[in-house]
């Protein structure tokens, strides 16, 4: 079962990631962010089931810098 959820969660992870690069790049910050959150969640869910998932852990990664791109851009 286990594999089955981190599947499907890193499926979900993923179309919240696009929705929010998408949002991102027409500099709708409020729901980028959200929907960045939204992706986190799911893929940190894959790393508790699938500790080595690499995937998961680089798109985080790079959620992460997005967020820091978010906040400057909020802030300004």
């Amino acid at each position: 079962l286990e594999p089955d959820a981190a599947e499907a969660h890193y499926y979900l992870g993923t179309v919240h990631y696009r929705m929010a690069s998408l949002f991102l790049k027409m500099d709708l910050m409020g729901k980028a962010d959200a929907g960045f959150e939204k992706a986190a969640q799911s893929l940190q869910t894959v790393l508790r089931l699938q500790p080595t998932n690499h995937a998961a852990r680089e798109m985080l990664w790079d959620i992460q810098k997005k967020w820091e791109k978010i906040s400057a851009n909020m802030q300004d």
